[in-house]
């Protein structure tokens, strides 16, 4: 049968009316999803800020998008300045992508072999190492170069305050005999990223800064990066700050112009560290191929289940309801009070960044802790809200009351429940309290953290080294044991035991 004209006028209009009705529900539905999660984000963010001292800036995006960016705390606390999304923060190690990129878009034009050996490029390095180690070798943190970071005399003797040229620094600290023959074994050394930059600046001609901009900043629009020098001045700065107990300070100054070259002396804001990770999908820095050589896992690393690829740290986190692995690639940084995280999810193009500006010194657990559990929440995975740390109450109470009323609160807090007893903050505290002489305190905290984790090895091995200190060498030797039972690969109870007199 026909159909008249104005019948199809009728079902066009529906069809019509049908289809934006459509596209409305599916718009709203997107905004309500990303509503959704940057209000959940936000109350997890907001939990960490409040019971765990974060302050700095966190930086969300799913599919490439950003859905979540806010400043937490106090970029200068002296004058109450507080962290917004464009503060620069010093990024430490995340500096360390930057010159592996630099050196692969190097690479890429033919000025770099990653496979020479570093005295191509540098040719008054010591060429008994040199001809053995490659720029590959560098890359990977294979080269067998030891990492003067970690010695103790490297701070002891207060070099990062100094100034070196830089054949100095090179002779002084990069230039040690190697602690293992060249791409057998793997340990993460700063020499590495400095020598890398010193090759980036003779095949450039350049200053790595200045080739920092040229190939990097600029291409991407990068305006709030950059190398940090004693003389510059950086508008919006974060400072960095350190927190013991309940009191804030100032950490010591390092001269990162001289002694993190290449390895660590790079500021920028979250939302420029956001433009690089983006950069690193596309081919606006790097065509495929020589992308993907960022990302390969080429040697083990020094986190759990990860592999070094080049400046990244590259491998698989497992979610914790579905038991789905997922890849990763993340790099994270640590000085003077800041800890800085790039944590990619690349097959659902998730990015994590967090800038802190307030530590406990070392790479802070707690930066980690928030990336899983904004991961899980976006995976739509269960993940855990924080409670308030045990910590800070009981220094509390042990600066002002003491021993006797430190463990009292302790005990009531413990069983009210509500909080967290944060072992891994209580050891640190304890150690703090040892290394300032409060020998008896710090035995106590230590004590009352063998309590709160019972099958810890760590702890008791920390007891033991509080009851050593303080001359009890029985006690001391029972922890050890101890320590030794819960962990018998604890080479250094072992040690502590022959120290003491028991084979």
């Amino acid at each position: 049968m026909l159909r008249s004209c104005t019948t199809f006028r009728q079902d066009a209009i529906l069809l019509s009316l049908g289809l934006m009705f459509l596209l409305l529900l599916m718009t709203v539905q997107t905004i309500t999803g990303a509503e959704s999660i940057d209000r959940r984000v936000d109350e997890l963010v907001t939990a960490y800020h409040e019971h765990r001292a974060f302050e700095g800036v966190v930086l969300v995006a799913d599919k490439g998008a950003v859905v979540y960016e806010k400043g937490f705390g106090w970029a200068n606390r002296e004058w109450q300045i507080p962290n917004t999304t464009d503060t620069r923060f010093l990024i430490a190690s995340v500096t360390k992508p930057f010159t592996a990129a630099l050196t692969i878009v190097l690479a890429e034009r033919g000025k770099i072999d990653l496979h020479a050996a570093i005295s191509t490029y540098l040719q008054d390095y010591r060429r008994d190492t040199g001809d053995r180690v490659t720029v590959h070798q560098l890359l990977t943190h294979s080269s067998g170069i030891p990492n003067y970071a970690v010695w103790p005399q490297f701070w002891n003797d207060n070099p990062p305050r100094m100034n070196y040229e830089r054949a100095e620094f090179v002779s002084r600290y990069c230039s040690g005999d190697l602690v293992f023959e060249p791409g057998e074994d793997t340990q993460y050394s700063d020499a590495n990223y400095y020598l890398l930059a010193l090759i980036i600046e003779q095949v450039t001609e350049i200053s790595y800064e200045k080739a920092l901009a040229r190939w990097i900043f600029e291409p991407l629009g990068m305006e709030n990066s950059g190398v940090v020098r004693e003389d510059l001045i950086i508008e919006r700065r974060a400072y960095g700050y350190l927190k013991r107990g309940g009191t804030y300070s100032i950490p010591p100054y390092i001269n990162y112009e001289d002694t993190q070259l290449g390895a660590g002396d790079m500021y920028a804001s979250v939302g420029d560290l956001f433009r690089f990770d983006q950069a690193l999908y596309d081919t606006t820095l790097l065509s495929t191929t020589f992308r993907d050589f960022l990302f390969e896992p080429h040697t083990f690393s020094g986190f759990t289940g990860m592999n070094n690829g080049y400046g990244w740290n590259v491998g698989v986190e497992t979610l914790t309801d579905t038991k789905r692995e997922v890849q990763i690639a993340h790099a994270p940084g640590n000085n003077a009070g800041f800890t800085t995280v790039v944590y990619r999810i690349p097959e659902t193009r998730r990015t994590i960044i967090i800038a802190a500006n307030v530590g406990p010194g070392p790479l802070d657990p707690k930066v980690f802790e928030m990336c899983r559990e904004i991961t899980h929440l976006l995976f739509g995975e269960s993940y855990s809200i924080p409670k308030p740390s045990i910590v800070d109450q009981i220094a509390a109470v042990l600066d002002a009351q003491g021993i006797e009323a430190a463990e009292e609160t302790y005990h009531r807090m413990k069983g009210a429940g509500g909080y967290d007893l944060d072992t891994n903050a209580m050891n640190r505290y304890g150690y703090r309290l040892l290394q300032a002489g409060r020998v008896d305190e710090a035995v106590a905290v230590f004590r009352l953290n063998v309590l709160s984790d019972p099958s810890s090895a760590n702890a008791y091995d920390s007891l033991g080294e509080s009851y050593m200190t303080r001359g009890d060498r029985l006690l001391a030797i029972k922890n050890y044991r101890k320590s030794l039972e819960l962990n018998p690969s604890n080479e250094n109870a072992r040690k502590m035991l022959h120290k003491l007199g028991v084979d």
